[in-house]
């Protein structure tokens, strides 16, 4: 399973990953990035199963990380999970609504849950 990562706080990035792999007992590929650009040039060029994506990143407003993921195709799209401390309310209203998402800090079952709607767990 491949998963890519866009945080750009070392401290959130180290707690989803000890979920992540507390989570998954296959092997798992994680390729991580703090800045859009360089995210946005992976995930054109390459495969992935689920992308988890905080809003605010070191090179973008959380607008600019919405209008990308909003360009992207359904497929695309329904591999996300927002990863995210932006309010609901904030997110609906970039038009984000249709995504998954959960909060910053959101506990291993609610993570879990997020997996299986993407179809990576059962």
């Amino acid at each position: 399973m491949r998963l890519l990562i866009l945080e750009d706080c070392p401290i959130h990035y180290d707690i989803l990953i000890d979920k992540i792999n507390s989570i998954f007992s296959k092997e798992i590929t994680i390729q991580s990035f703090d800045r859009l650009d360089e995210f946005r040039k992976t995930v054109v060029q390459n495969d992935y199963d689920a992308l988890l994506v905080d809003l605010n990143v070191l090179d973008a407003k959380s607008s600019e990380v919405a209008n990308f993921l909003l360009s992207q195709p359904d497929w695309f799209r329904n591999r996300v999970i927002l990863h995210s401390s932006e309010a609901w309310t904030s997110m609906l209203r970039l038009g984000l609504g249709a995504f998954f998402s959960l909060p910053k800090g959101a506990a291993i079952p609610e993570l879990v849950e997020m997996f299986k709607r993407i179809g990576l767990l059962v």
